[in-house]
């Protein structure tokens, strides 16, 4: 994992003119909680960019660690610095917290008065806080990731939900937009200026994926790996592996409402093996030695059209031929490079009758080049900067 805040050079350690604000954190351990790695690799990757244009300057970071609410999670959040990230405190109850950081956040920008400030994603009481900092300061420019538009929930999340759903209407307020599909500017009227970022690759999928792993040394089996939920297609599949009987092992990784579904059918059919939740190097690595990888999405108890899969990228980068439905902003430039399903997967055996040919297999290396060429962080960082030189 890449990490931007290790100065071997001890005389950078000086403010800079940027600062990020986000929801990160070196703690492994809060791993199946309120921690996301996608998400947090994605927030060091924005980081390592925006620390390429500060060469003679660290970017400081503003940052609530991710916890889930008491009684699940500590009472109170304390302040704390770790290199150039400050955990901000905060009351850790439902919506309080987010109250309570965007007041730490405010007295905290006021003080170090940056010109540039990145944000990753949009909460109602942190664009207040942005609000008034760029009230009276008028020069600085806020730019912000609006990454995930999260389904109303029940109870307080409903509440939250319906805060953060309004916090996108005072992204007009700011300089740049950078969300995850147009949908988001043309639902919420949004006029600021907006780039597309719909995600990518960042160093540490490059690396996971820099093998020289050839198709001899593949096992002919498929992958799905990520939230065992019905929005990622896992019922389907499962159903569809069971009739259709395509004469592939299919391996199954993660954990969610489905588990159990996932379980039963493997103790029914000797072609399915559930593993449960691992770990995100080793699921990687099982990849690399698969023939093909899974990425579905359906509109089921989520907005497809305000979210990508971040797997996505990761099974492009793969040496694995990936099986995908045609989801909501499915990128046309990628279409050519993956073997799409129809949204009830009954082409499924069709699609898993041979193995890959050679013509795939160059296909697949075809794919790599393409998606280091145009959809990797680095790339979509340096037009970010660029924008707002």
């Amino acid at each position: 994992m890449a990490e931007p805040f290790s100065q071997k050079n001890k005389t950078v350690n000086k403010p800079g003119r940027t600062l990020f604000i986000g929801n990160l954190t070196y703690d492994k351990r809060l791993s199946g909680q309120a921690y996301s790695e996608a998400a947090n690799q994605v927030q060091m990757e924005i980081l390592q960019g925006l620390q390429l244009d500060e060469a003679k300057a660290a970017v400081q970071s503003a940052a609530m660690v991710p916890m889930p609410a008491f009684p699940n999670g500590k009472l109170i959040s304390r302040k704390k610095t770790e290199d150039n990230v400050t955990y901000l405190p905060f009351f850790n109850l439902p919506i309080i917290k987010h109250f309570s950081y965007a007041l730490g956040l405010l007295l905290f920008i006021f003080t170090q008065r940056p010109e540039k400030i990145f944000v990753y994603n949009s909460y109602f009481f942190q664009n207040i806080a942005l609000y008034l900092y760029k009230f009276f300061f008028r020069s600085s420019k806020v730019a912000i990731f609006v990454q995930d538009v999260l389904p109303a929930g029940k109870g307080m999340r409903s509440l939250q939900t319906m805060l953060d759903r309004y916090s996108l209407k005072l992204l007009s307020k700011f300089d740049l937009i950078l969300p995850i599909s147009h949908s988001i500017i043309d639902d919420f009227n949004i006029r600021t200026p907006s780039i597309l970022i719909q995600g990518g690759l960042t160093d540490n999928i490059i690396s996971l994926f820099s093998d020289n792993t050839t198709y001899t040394d593949k096992k002919r089996r498929a992958v799905f790996a990520g939230a065992l939920e019905e929005y990622n297609g896992i019922g389907i599949l499962l159903k569809q592996w069971a009739d259709q009987n395509p004469g592939v092992e299919l391996h199954i990784f993660g954990k969610g409402t489905l588990a159990k579904l996932c379980q039963e059918y493997s103790e029914e059919n000797s072609q399915i093996i559930y593993h449960g939740f691992s770990s995100h190097a080793d699921i990687q690595k099982f990849i690399a030695q698969s023939t093909y990888v899974f990425v579905l999405r359906y509109d089921i108890g989520i907005e497809t059209k305000y979210f990508f899969p971040s797997k996505f990228w990761e099974s492009m980068a793969s040496d694995a031929v990936v099986l995908c439905n045609e989801f909501s902003n499915f990128p046309d430039d990628l279409k050519q490079y993956c073997m799409l399903l129809t949204e009830d997967l009954s082409n499924l055996q069709a699609s898993l009758a041979n193995a890959p040919s050679s013509a795939a297999i160059a296909t697949i290396k075809k794919r790599q080049q393409h998606m280091l060429q145009n959809h990797t962080w680095k790339s979509h960082m340096k037009k970010i900067i660029q924008y707002l030189k």
